[in-house]
C-alpha cells in the first residue's frame, strides 16, 4: 500500500499497540491517528506527504512516532496528548501550510525541527511539561501567530531563520532561561509575559515593531538588546528586573511608550526619539538617569 486517494482514520481501537504503514507514501486526504489507548508504536516511515490534516492525538502509551520521511502536510498538524511519546520523528519536515500544534505531550524533552522552512497559518507549542528545547533554525516563512506557553520546563527557544513574522507570544514558561530572536527585523507584535526564569531577551536586530513590544511580569529578567529598533507603534515594559534600558536607535514611537513598576531600572535612554503619542515612566524607584532630548511634547510623563 503506497498511496491512499481518501484518508487514513486509526481511532477508538482499545487493544491495538502497534500500528504499522511502512510502505505509505503519499495520502490525499487526512490522515487521523486518534484515542488508541494501548497503541505504543505508529511507523509511517515512508510517508512523504499528506493533502490535508495531520493529526496524533490523544493515545496515552504511544511512545514511538516515525514519520522521518514526511516533507509536507498541506493542511493542519496536530500532536498533542500522547502522554509517553519521546519524540516526533520529523527529522525531514519542511512546510505545514496549516498550524502547526504541539500541545500537551509530557514526555517530550526536545522540539529541535531543522528543516521547517514553512508554516502557513499558525505555529503552537504549550503544554509539554518536559520540553527543553525549542530550534527551528531555518523557518523563514512565519506563521501569522507564534504562541509557545506553559511548557514549564523549557529552558531554550531559538527562531535563528526568522527574519520577520507577524505576532509572537511566549508566556508562562517557568524554566525559561534563554529566548534569541536576533535575527528577527520586522515583527507586528511581540508579548512576552510571566516567563519567571528568562535573564535574557535577544532582539539584536529588531528594527520595526508595527504594532506592540509589551515585555511584562518576566521576574528575572535582566537584559534586553533592542538597541536597533528604530519605530514601534507602542513599548510596554511592566515589572522586569532590567536595570537599563537604551533605545538609542528609536526615532518614532506612533501611540505610547510605557514604562512601569521596573523596580531595578537605574537607566532610560532614547536619544533619537522625535515623535511619540505618549510617555509614562511610572514608580521605577531606583531610575536615576532618563534621557529623551529630541522630544518637543511629552502628552504624559509621569
Amino acid at each position: 500500500l503506497c498511496s491512499v486517494e481518501g484518508s487514513v482514520l486509526i481511532q477508538k481501537n482499545p487493544t491495538m499497540i502497534v500500528a504499522l504503514l511502512s510502505e505509505l507514501r503519499q495520502v490525499g486526504n487526512e490522515i487521523r491517528i486518534y484515542d488508541n489507548p494501548k497503541l505504543e508504536n505508529l511507523g509511517i516511515e515512508s510517508l512523504s506527504y499528506v493533502e490535508q490534516d495531520l493529526t496524533v492525538l490523544d493515545n496515552v502509551n504511544l511512545a514511538t512516532l516515525n514519520m522521518k520521511s514526511l516533507g509536507l502536510v498541506g493542511g493542519d498538524l496536530w500532536i498533542g496528548a500522547n502522554d509517553q511519546l519521546t519524540g516526533l520523528g520529523l527529522d525531514q519536515l519542511q512546510a505545514v501550510n496549516g498550524t502547526f500544534r504541539v500541545s500537551g505531550n509530557d514526555s517530550i524533552s526536545d522540539l529541535s525541527l531543522e528543516n521547517v522552512e514553512e508554516i502557513g497559518v499558525s505555529l503552537s507549542i504549550s503544554r509539554n511539561q518536559t520540553l527543553k528545547t525549542i530550534s527551528l533554525s531555518k523557518l523563514s516563512i512565519a506563521p501569522a501567530n507564534i504562541t509557545i506557553e506553559e511548557n514549564q520546563g523549557l529552558l531554550h527557544l531559538s527562531f535563528n531563520g526568522l527574519s520577520s513574522a507577524q505576532n509572537i507570544a511566549i508566556s508562562l514558561n517557568g524554566a525559561l532561561d534563554t529566548a534569541d530572536l536576533s535575527t528577527l527585523t520586522e515583527v507586528d507584535s511581540i508579548f512576552m509575559n510571566q516567563n519567571d526564569a528568562i535573564t535574557s531577551l535577544k532582539l539584536d536586530n529588531l528594527s520595526t515593531v508595527l504594532g506592540s513590544l509589551s515585555i511584562q511580569r518576566n521576574d528575572a529578567l535582566k537584559s534586553i538588546n533592542a538597541s536597533q529598533l528604530k519605530s514601534a507603534d507602542s513599548i510596554y515594559f511592566y515589572q522586569n528586573a532590567i536595570t537599563e534600558l537604551d533605545f538609542s536607535s528609536l526615532v518614532s514611537n506612533t501611540n505610547s511608550f510605557s514604562i512601569r513598576y521596573m523596580k531595578d531600572l537605574e537607566s532610560l535612554s532614547i536619544p533619537n526619539l522625535e515623535s511619540v503619542g505618549e510617555i509614562t515612566v511610572y514608580a521605577c524607584t531606583k531610575i536615576g538617569q532618563f534621557s529623551a532630548p529630541k522630544v518637543d511634547f511629552l502628552n504624559q510623563l509621569r
